[in-house]
């Protein structure tokens, strides 16, 4: 026994003793909401590998203080969760470690920059360059603006630009930009077209409709729905082809909506409110003693609120009669909003 040692010796000496395990890689940039409000839960998540393959658990720093304790561990390559809300408005930067042990710890992640806005605080602002047109629009996690100047602007969550579109003087928006999806995106212009195109600004499509048109609504068939100063309703596919148009008394110069049901609803230069079906058959008229030449507004009865210009807000049931009318003595600028409790 005592001839043995020597070899034992011998072998820990060119082998070294056993090393520790690897620390796990340095977890993914946390996933999670980047814009929020104070005192709001928000759940982040994170991925890492651990070279030795062992389970790993993810502490994350939420940049208002003390790190958070350590998470449950999970296999290598799983998802770790944790869930935090900050107390005060402010930018915080939410990064993340893991760790297959007490002594074994990987290096942190890159930062997830997340803002915490209260009410009336200012995230950001964007110089357009010229007066907006229209109302902004969401495309994916960004803004939509059109301008005077003939561009159509695309902004970040963080006020970063991410694309202009500049169609010059000849092709300025006619109204706010409509998005479909998070893919396409379809705006009216002047010039009389409307045109498609691609959530990185790139034109799909243009086509020439010959008379000034109204930007679109999408429809629950997906199929784009228009007016034009020549009194034609348009029925268009995402495609650029036009499937029908049904011709009606006065001119459209307010954007169409779309009920649930796919009736088309519109105001006219004569001041008629119409409905007309998929069927391409005119489903109501209402007449209003001024020109209408605001989008009308939808509650979830289908009910229609539409200012004239004969300083009235009209209220047409679905089937076309009179709801109720509220006299404004004043000439109706902009479109009503209806609220979820009923209130316009």
């Amino acid at each position: 026994m005592r001839n043995a040692w020597p070899a034992v010796l011998a072998a820990l000496f060119v082998t070294g003793c056993p090393e520790p395990g690897s620390p796990p890689d340095a977890p993914s940039r946390p996933e999670g909401v980047e814009q929020g409000y104070p005192n709001h839960p928000y759940v982040y998540t994170v991925t890492t590998t651990d070279p030795d393959g062992d389970s790993v658990s993810f502490q994350f720093d939420w940049g208002d203080g003390p790190t958070a304790g350590w998470t449950r561990y999970v296999a290598s390559g799983g998802v770790g969760t944790d869930t935090h809300s900050w107390a005060a408005s402010g930018s915080y930067t939410v990064r993340c470690r893991a760790r297959q042990s007490e002594e074994i710890l990987s290096d942190w992640s890159e930062g997830l920059a997340v803002v915490i806005v209260g009410d009336g605080d200012m995230v950001w602002e964007f110089e357009l360059g010229a007066r907006a047109v229209g109302s902004p629009a969401r495309l994916r996690d960004g803004v939509l603006c059109g301008t005077e100047a003939g561009d159509l602007v695309c902004v970040d969550s963080t006020g970063g630009l991410v694309w202009r579109w500049q169609g010059g003087a000849g092709a300025r928006l006619s109204g706010a930009p409509v998005v479909a999806g998070d893919s396409l995106l379809f705006v009216a212009t002047t010039g009389d077209r409307m045109r498609c195109l691609d959530a990185t600004g790139d034109t799909v499509w243009d086509m020439l409709v010959g008379y000034q048109c109204t930007p679109p609504a999408v429809g629950p068939d997906g199929l784009l729905y228009f007016g034009a100063a020549n009194g034609k309703l348009y029925a268009c596919g995402q495609d650029g082809r036009i499937r029908w148009s049904t011709q009606h008394q006065g001119a459209i110069r307010g954007p169409v909506v779309v009920t649930a049901d796919t009736v088309v609803v519109f105001g006219t230069d004569d001041g008629t409110v119409v409905g007309v079906g998929p069927d391409q058959v005119v489903r109501w008229t209402y007449a209003t003693g001024g020109r209408v030449r605001l989008t009308p507004a939808l509650d979830d009865g289908g009910n229609v609120y539409v200012g004239s210009e004969d300083d009235t807000l009209h209220v047409v049931r679905a089937g076309g009669q009179i709801g109720w009318k509220y006299g404004t003595r004043s000439n109706i600028r902009s479109s009503a909003a209806v609220g979820a409790d009923g209130r316009v």
